[in-house]
C-alpha cells in the first residue's frame, strides 16, 4: 500500500536531494561572501 514507488508524495529522489545540495553550497557561497565583505568594510571603517 505505502511501498508503492509511484504515491503522490514520494520519498527525497537523487535529483531532489543533488538541487538541494546544490542550493547549500551557493547559500554556503553566499554567506561567506559576504562575512567577507562585512569584514572588508568595518576594516576600512575609522
Amino acid at each position: 500500500m505505502a511501498t508503492s514507488p509511484s504515491d503522490g508524495d514520494a520519498p527525497i529522489t537523487e535529483s531532489q536531494a543533488y538541487y538541494v545540495l546544490q542550493f547549500l553550497k551557493l547559500l554556503l557561497t553566499v554567506v561567506t561572501l559576504l562575512v567577507a565583505v562585512w569584514k572588508a568594510l568595518n576594516g576600512a571603517l575609522p
